[in-house]
Formats: C-alpha cells, structure tokens, sequence
C-alpha cells in the first residue's frame, strides 16, 4: 500500500507545476531468476488513483484568478516488471512499465476544457524499503491526451494536454513475507 504527493504539469498553456495526490496498492509476483539470492525480480500489477493536470502560465495580476488550473483524477493500472536488490537490514528497488489510467472526474471548472477518459502511459519508481516500510519516487510520462482545452479568442485554438506527474510515495507492505 502507498500513498503520496507529488508535483504534476501538463503542456502549454498549463505548463507549471502544482502538487497533486497520490493512493494505491500493489500486487508483486516473483519471477524466478537465475541471479544468486541478493537480486529478485518481479512483476508488479497495482491500482492507484492519481491527480494530474496543470496550472497556467500568468503573469501577477492574474495569479487570483480562479480558472487557471485544472485536474483530472485518474484511477491508474501500472503494469511493472522490477528487480530488488537485498541487503542485511534494507533492500533497494526499481520497476518499469506501462500504465492504463481512467478518469474519474475532476476537481474544477476551466472555460473551454474538455477532459478525456483514458491515459496510456509509461511509469517507474525507485526506492528503499526496511522490512515493512519503505519510501520510493516515481515519475509517470502520459501518451494519450487527458483534456482539450479551447482558448476563446478570434483564432479559438485548441491544446491537446498530456499529463506527466513526479511524485514520492511511502510505502507499507501487507503480509506474513517483508523481505
């Protein structure tokens, strides 16, 4: 089980980063090896619910204005394959793979904003775990468009917005086995 925070960004125009939470739990699998007794691999299947989205670019006199961030709230399949290097007292792992995310909504209202319902995506974390503890952090790069945004003016240009979200994560892990 882990839980975060993190920083997310889209692109142009709500390219600065503003934090975002993160949730979820995950299934590992070993994978036999044939690497001696301090390297494990694994594959990894989890459910997560994320935030990603935005915050606009603007200048001072417009920093109160309400419609210049926007959020989709996701709810994130990572499919991981991973290796985990052991040591007497702590181990050191990373994992890589693809993620499907659906959207569950959002938190606000911005003029002109259509959110999309599915993500494709590539994800990794890296982290230490202490027997049942652990800290990680990991970076999310979405391939799909997670909203559309229409800037009404005379030229009504359309932002197709990806969604990449960094974020750092504790961990604890449920069970009898916490090697």
């Amino acid at each position: 089980m882990s839980v975060g925070l993190g920083t997310r960004v889209s692109n142009a125009p709500f390219d600065n980063a503003m934090f975002g939470f993160n949730m979820g739990v995950d299934a590992l699998k070993p994978i036999k090896s044939f690497a001696n007794d301090k390297v494990d691999t694994y594959g990894l299947l989890g459910l997560h619910f994320v935030q990603k989205g935005g915050k606009q670019s603007t200048d001072f006199m417009e920093m109160m204005n309400d419609n210049n961030s926007f959020t989709v709230n996701q709810l994130s399949i990572p499919i991981h394959a991973g290796v985990r290097y052991n040591f007497k007292r702590c181990s050191f792992f990373f994992d890589l793979g693809p993620y499907l995310a659906f959207g569950v909504g959002g938190s606000n209202d911005v003029d002109g904003l259509e959110r999309k319902v599915v993500d494709l995506g590539l994800g990794f974390n890296l982290g230490i775990k202490f027997k049942k503890f652990g800290i990680s952090m990991g970076y999310d790069k979405g391939f799909m468009n997670i909203a559309q945004y229409t800037q009404f003016d005379e030229l009504n240009d359309k932002s197709n917005l990806k969604g990449d979200a960094f974020y750092m994560n504790l961990r604890w892990t449920l069970g009898k086995k916490s090697k």
